[in-house]
């Protein structure tokens, strides 16, 4: 699993890893967005920040459980939130 940052593009072609974002990036991306709206204004930005505030409470909840505890969490709970 790598991020994606440039300097990984090569070891992932050759090892044929997958790329995965973090929601932290898209989070960032998504609070300049919303900046941008006009004052009293709500947009997909404000939505798109809620999803990801879902899920990173999905991941609060669980941050005292096992590895397979919180896999399960994530597996019954994100796909709610994502779809």
């Amino acid at each position: 699993m790598a991020d994606g940052y440039y300097g990984y593009n090569r070891v992932c072609a050759i090892n044929d890893l997958v790329r995965l974002g973090y929601w932290a990036h898209a989070c960032r991306k998504f609070m300049v967005a919303k900046q941008q709206q006009p004052k009293g204004k709500t947009g997909a930005a404000d939505q798109a920040l809620s999803w990801i505030g879902k899920l990173y409470l999905i991941e609060r909840a669980a941050k005292e459980s096992s590895d397979e505890e919180r896999y399960r969490a994530r597996q019954e709970k994100a796909p709610h939130v994502l779809n």
